[in-house]
């Protein structure tokens, strides 16, 4: 009887199969149930969906108008791939043996950025205008900046360790 015994995989064979691996992964920025219950009753998730939406009044006024922070954020997605900071990670991570503790630290660099993009868009001229009445009461017109509680709520996760971690 002839027994053949299988090559052992070269490097690269090891390096594209950890690749094609990596690619199945991904990074979540935005608001999550771990961050709890804001003090208006409503879960993070639940503020920033209504911030997203707006609401109207019984008359059909506006209220709350719409704010998309994370529309805007998914539009300048191809913008991150520009940034420094990620291309270095990317390339880390090209460069590495491209183990899960190198893709974790990458998709971690990506999303500290995503997020930090999304902390950027609060209180910018990216977002509708805050009316009149509500520029007078902050003292200022920066859309979904008053007690910081959203925003500091940023978060990020990756697919692989599951950890939300904040960005500010």
């Amino acid at each position: 009887m002839i027994t053949v015994q299988p090559l052992p995989k070269s490097k690269t064979e090891q390096k594209l199969e950890n690749l094609l691996r990596a690619n199945k992964e991904f990074v979540s920025v935005g608001h999550f149930s771990e961050s709890g219950t804001h003090y208006s009753g409503f879960t993070f998730p639940e503020l920033m969906q209504l911030h997203h939406n707006g609401t109207t009044n019984a008359d059909g006024t506006e209220h709350i108008p719409p704010r998309p922070v994370l529309e805007y954020l998914f539009h300048n997605q191809p913008k991150i791939l520009n940034n420094p900071k990620v291309r270095r990670a990317v390339k880390r991570y090209m460069d590495s043996k491209l183990t899960e503790k190198d893709l974790v630290a990458m998709l971690k660099a990506v999303g500290f950025e995503l997020a930090n993009e999304e902390v950027d868009i609060f209180g910018s001229n990216q977002l509708r205008k805050n009316h009149p009445f509500t520029i007078s009461r902050k003292g200022e017109d920066a859309p979904l900046v008053d007690t910081q509680d959203l925003v500091s709520e940023v978060s990020y996760k990756d697919s692989v360790t599951k950890t939300r971690r904040k960005v500010l």
